[in-house]
C-alpha cells in the first residue's frame, strides 16, 4: 500500500468511527524506518505520523489521573515506538495464562494489538487494584470455579446469553464490578472486551491488528472526561439488533458504534453462527 492510498483509507476510518488504521499505519511506517536513510517527516504525511503517536502523547499527559481503574489501565501497552515488535508489556503473558488455566482455555496468549489477550490483562488488573481484600491469587476459588463452568461459548442461546448480560450487569454491587464479555459472529471471527460498572460505565478494548487500548481510550477520551458514562440500555438494544437480524450494513454500523472497527467479511457468509458469552466479578 502506498502512502496516498494509506492516506485514504486513514480519512475513510475517521469517517465510519473505525481505529483501524492505527494498526496499519504504524506497520506500514514500522517497514519503512527500518531503513536508516528514511526521512519520515519528509516520506510520510504528518496526519499519519500524528495519529500513531497522539495515543501516547495523550496517556502521557493524564498518567496522574485521579482514578483507580484508568490509572491501572493507561499502563497497559503504553510504550511508544513505531516498531510493532518492540509494543510489549510483561503481564500480558503472566494474566493470560492465569486465566486460560482456570477458564480452561486453549486460546493462544498473543500481543497488545489483541482483544482477547488485552481483555484477560484488564479483568485481573481491575480486579486487583480495586478489591479492599486481595486475595493470594487475585479470585477466590468460587470465582475460578465460577469461571470455569460459564466462559464458553454454545453454553447458552443466543436470546439467553444477553438475558443473561442484562442480568450480570444488575448483579453487580454498588461498589462496583466488571463484566468480561465475548462474542461470537461466524465461524472464524470474534470479539472480547471488559465492561466496568463503577460510578461510571465504561468500555475496555482492544483489536487484534487494528488498535491498542491506548488507542481505545484516547478515541472515549477517558482521561479528559472520567466521568463519562456509556449509554448502557442503547448498548443492549444495539447488541440485541447484531446478533438476531440478519447481517447487513446496519449491523455492520452498529458493531462500529461500539467496537470501533470492523468484522470480517466472512461473516455474511456465515452469520448463522452467531455466540456471546458474559461472566461477571463483583470487586
Amino acid at each position: 500500500m502506498k502512502t496516498k492510498e494509506l492516506y485514504k483509507y486513514f480519512q475513510i476510518c475517521l469517517m465510519s468511527g473505525s481505529l483501524e488504521y492505527k494498526w496499519l499505519i504504524r506497520k506500514y511506517i514500522s517497514i519503512l524506518i527500518k531503513d536508516k536513510n528514511f526521512d519520515l517527516q519528509k516520506k510520510i504525511n504528518n496526519d499519519l505520523i500524528n495519529s500513531c503517536k497522539s495515543n501516547f502523547y495523550y496517556i502521557n499527559k493524564y498518567k496522574n489521573i485521579n482514578d483507580s481503574s484508568l490509572n491501572a489501565i493507561i499502563k497497559i501497552c503504553n510504550k511508544y515506538t513505531f516498531k510493532l515488535n518492540e509494543i510489549k508489556d510483561n503481564n500480558l503473558q503472566k494474566y493470560g495464562k492465569i486465566f486460560n488455566i482456570i477458564s480452561g482455555s486453549s486460546r493462544k496468549i498473543k500481543c497488545c494489538y489483541d482483544c482477547g489477550t488485552i481483555a484477560r490483562v484488564i479483568f485481573y488488573k481491575l480486579i486487583k487494584i480495586n478489591r479492599k481484600k486481595v486475595y493470594k491469587d487475585i479470585l477466590n476459588n468460587n470465582e475460578k470455579e465460577y469461571i470455569n463452568n460459564n466462559f464458553y461459548f454454545t453454553r447458552l442461546s443466543i436470546n439467553d446469553s444477553l438475558a443473561e448480560l442484562k442480568k450480570n450487569f444488575e448483579n453487580i454491587h454498588d461498589y462496583g464490578g466488571l463484566l468480561l464479555c465475548a462474542l461470537q459472529l461466524g465461524e472464524n471471527f470474534g470479539h472480547t472486551f471488559v465492561i466496568e460498572k463503577k460510578n461510571v460505565i465504561r468500555i475496555y478494548q482492544s483489536s487484534f491488528n487494528a488498535y491498542l487500548l491506548s488507542d481505545y481510550i484516547e478515541y472515549m477520551d477517558y482521561l479528559e472526561y472520567p466521568h463519562k458514562s456509556m449509554n448502557w440500555i442503547n448498548f443492549i438494544e444495539d447488541l440485541e439488533i447484531i446478533f438476531t437480524k440478519k447481517w447487513d450494513n446496519v449491523n455492520l454500523n452498529l458493531f462500529l458504534k461500539w467496537f470501533c472497527f470492523s468484522p470480517s467479511k466472512q461473516i455474511y457468509d456465515s452469520s448463522d453462527k452467531k455466540n456471546f458469552m458474559s461472566i461477571v466479578i463483583n470487586y
